[in-house]
């Protein structure tokens, strides 16, 4: 990679050579004079993922008067020129005749005037007045409630400048992402069912979906919104009821101005809590549609820390810096965005190393557990396991080095090639249209001029671009190689641990025969076991997210063996890793309820009665925060009460620490008994209720402010989700599919849809049957 990152520097030298280079000229040529650094990284930028889904860009601004200025003379800020923006017609998808319909409207909010305010007697049937319906654009996917056409809806924000204060907020704007994998109905439903929400407030928006252009990805499919915060209903004579002003004079002949039928602002509408909820709804409605239209991708809308993303999150290019990157030159951020993915996209490979390295430790903790119990029953069944924990690490191991190996050589053929690509795609571009079409106010010659120099720089990049692709194609077979080998030690290292897991249930059978339990009590000890498993790998992060004080360095790369192809693998600045947490304590093997006592190597008996250490413990976590106690328990470190009651002598139960009544709270590392009382209790559940308490689960890890919680919350998470896998439960949207269960007892247990029925109503319109 030295030798081709060396021949690019040399067309830098070249091409600083030539007459007018750096030099930005007038006004129409500018850009035909800037120059790029060739030898500048240029890398493809991924998506994180996590357990529950894809990021997705949500950018939400509140424009305030003061803040937000206005150029224009006629307006006091942006918001005017901000609605004719998005609806500009050279941006709209166009609506490609499937019939697209806006459906039934919300529910409608009743007037909220401000406390002491009420409607004149005069004009009582304001409260009666109807929320304006929502209407779309024919032939475009552009609705809402501001107007019929584009001169009202731009003067609607006029009119607001003029109702609000001095630093009034004006407008709200909602920038998000569409999963351009979906049809146009599917991502005209989920724009909908999201606008909806201003609806049910009664505040007034306009949304406006745009389509790729020639200009940008032909991924990048977005909303647009802008919504105002104050409800507001329209008048009989057209008029919003914000605008509507009365005059009277004070006792004292002051003269004084009253908006009679101004709503209050909707407080709930505003702040981080709000922004969070919005950014929330939108990832639940939009999984729900994708997974009824068959669509295997999601959304997570937690941020890169709370999902176990080690990553930095990217800088903002900006509408500037955006537009000169597409010109093939480099900016600041950038080259620091560059940094930042080459440092993640290598550290990819020890998550799954993680994980798997988890749950081989789960595994082999429960089988020292069983040998510990009943040595001569589980010998045999003990050492087969050990010995495909052994191999599935050593798998593993390699699966991360290999993977490390194939970006490695992805990122050397993107860096040198990617740059070169783009600019030559620009030369092209630029010198056309400097050539027939030269800029207003620029002379022929000077163009002609401009252009000969792209021309001349476009002739220097072809001459070096054959090395280059020569050693981009080279660098990507090898990493197809090594992805495939990569793939086949990951398939081997899941083989092991499956047998491993195997192995741990056949011993369970014995122990469990040996002392009388029923096939019920051992199927459902094996089930608890899949489901400690799941919990170990999908938690396996926690540490490290802890030990990582910041997105800037991304996981260790000094544990995998790395032996990077030479002058192939780009040398990436090593950041300071942190250090990697021990090995947790998996949960020991769910006990079975014995009948008759098992004769050999018996398990020691140990005390289940609360200690009287235990029971202050309990007595002081439970206890509302500002509340003293006396003694010198009331003097104890808050965080030491926490985890002593959570790994002390008696666990503190779910109800007496639970914030959300409907959310199941286990421990961090939760035991055989919490997961097996889990089971007990989800079990009674149909698959409706189950959704619904499972999600409420997942928002309580999401919300909490304690660490120790969240921990707890997403323990709990993980184990529902793998007792709806094994229903055939789909969570995001609430479909029933036994065919994908893996427990088909459990899967007949309960065979209700958990979908609601509006729900299940639109997806039997479109045709597909829900279970």
């Amino acid at each position: 990679m030295e030798e081709q990152i060396e021949r690019l520097r040399r067309l830098d030298m070249r091409l600083a050579r030539l007459p007018g280079a750096g030099d930005g000229g007038r006004s129409g040529i500018r850009r035909a004079g800037m120059r790029p650094s060739y030898a500048s990284w240029k890398v493809i930028g991924t998506r994180p993922s996590s357990d529950r889904g894809v990021t997705f860009h949500f950018s939400h601004t509140f424009v305030t008067k003061g803040r937000h200025n206005s150029e224009s003379w006629q307006e006091v800020t942006t918001a005017a020129k901000h609605q004719a923006y998005i609806e500009r017609l050279s941006a709209l998808e166009r609506e490609e005749g499937v019939g697209l319909e806006m459906g039934a409207p919300a529910a409608r909010p009743e007037v909220r005037l401000p406390k002491g305010r009420r409607a004149p007697s005069e004009a009582p049937e304001v409260l009666g007045l109807a929320f304006p319906e929502a209407i779309r654009v024919p032939g475009f996917l552009s609705f809402g409630t501001l107007g019929g056409d584009k001169a009202m809806r731009a003067d609607f924000w006029r009119r607001v400048e003029s109702a609000e204060g001095k630093r009034g907020r004006v407008q709200c704007r909602i920038i998000l992402e569409l999963p351009h994998e979906a049809d146009q109905a599917t991502r005209f439903r989920i724009a909908r069912d999201f606008a909806r929400i201003f609806e049910e407030r009664g505040l007034p928006y306009w949304c406006a979906i745009h389509a790729p252009s020639g200009h940008n990805d032909a991924r990048n499919r977005h909303l647009h919104i802008a919504y105002h915060d104050r409800p507001a209903r329209r008048m009989p004579d057209g008029r919003w009821d914000f605008e509507i002003e009365e005059i009277y004079r004070t006792p004292s002949r002051a003269r004084r101005i009253h908006y009679p039928y101004r709503q209050a602002k909707d407080r709930d509408a505003q702040g981080k809590a709000w922004v969070l909820g919005l950014r929330r709804r939108y990832a639940d409605i939009a999984n729900f549609h994708l997974g009824a239209a068959g669509i295997e991708k999601r959304y997570d809308p937690r941020p890169y820390r709370e999902s176990g993303i080690l990553k930095q999150a990217t800088l903002h290019l900006g509408t500037r810096s955006g537009i000169v990157e597409t010109y093939g030159v480099e900016t600041r951020r950038g080259t620091e965005n560059v940094r930042r993915e080459v440092d993640f996209r290598l550290s990819q490979g020890t998550i799954r190393l993680r994980e798997r390295v988890a749950a081989a430790d789960a595994i082999e903790r429960r089988l020292e557990d069983l040998l510990r119990r009943a040595p001569s029953l589980v010998a045999r069944e003990v050492e087969e396991g050990r010995a495909r924990l052994a191999e599935a690490r050593q798998a593993a191991r390699e699966e991360a080095r290999l993977r490390q190996e194939e970006e490695a050589h992805r990122i050397a053929a993107e860096a040198v090639l990617l740059r070169l690509e783009q600019r030559t795609r620009f030369l092209d571009r630029e010198g056309e249209r400097l050539l027939v079409r030269p800029p207003a106010g620029v002379g022929q010659d000077a163009a002609w001029d401009a252009a000969e120099r792209l021309l001349e720089e476009r002739r220097l990049a072809l001459e070096t671009r054959p090395g280059v692709e020569a050693f981009a194609a080279e660098a990507l077979a090898k990493a197809t190689e090594a992805g495939e080998a990569a793939a086949a030690a990951g398939a081997l290292a899941e083989r092991a641990i499956q047998a491993a897991a195997d192995a741990e249930g056949r011993g369970m059978e014995a122990v469990g025969r040996a002392s009388g339990a029923s096939a019920a009590q051992i199927a459902d000890a094996r089930a608890a076991v899949a489901i400690a498993n799941a919990i170990a790998r999908n938690t396996a992060m926690l540490d490290e997210l802890e030990a990582f004080p910041s997105a800037e360095s991304a996981q260790s790369r000094a544990e995998i063996p790395s032996q990077m192809p030479a002058n192939t693998a780009p040398a990436v600045p090593a950041s300071p890793a942190p250090a990697r947490p021990e090995t947790e304590a998996a949960p020991p093997t769910p006990a079975l309820p014995a009948r008759t006592p098992i004769t050999v190597d018996p398990a020691p008996k140990v005390s289940t009665a609360p200690s009287e250490a235990a029971e202050e413990r309990r007595t002081a976590l439970a206890r509302p925060p500002g509340r003293e106690a006396a003694g010198p328990e009331a003097r104890a470190d808050p965080e030491a009460l926490a985890l002593a009651a959570l790994f002390g002598e008696m666990p503190v139960r779910r109800e007496e620490i639970r914030e959300d009544p409907d959310a199941f709270l286990l421990s961090p590392r939760p035991t055989a008994a919490e997961i097996q009382a889990l089971q007990e209790e989800v079990r009674a559940l149909g698959n409706r209720e189950l959704r619904r308490r499972a999600l409420a689960t997942r928002d309580a890890a999401d919300l909490t402010d304690d660490a120790l919680r969240r921990r707890g919350y997403l323990a709990a998470w993980q184990g529902l989700r793998e007792i709806a896998r094994r229903r055939g439960l789909d969570l995001d949207t609430g479909q029933h599919d036994p065919r994908r269960a893996t427990d088909r007892a459990e899967a007949m247990r309960h065979t209700d849809s958990a979908i609601l029925p509006e729900e299940e109503a639109r997806i039997r319109g479109r045709g597909r049957q829900v279970a």
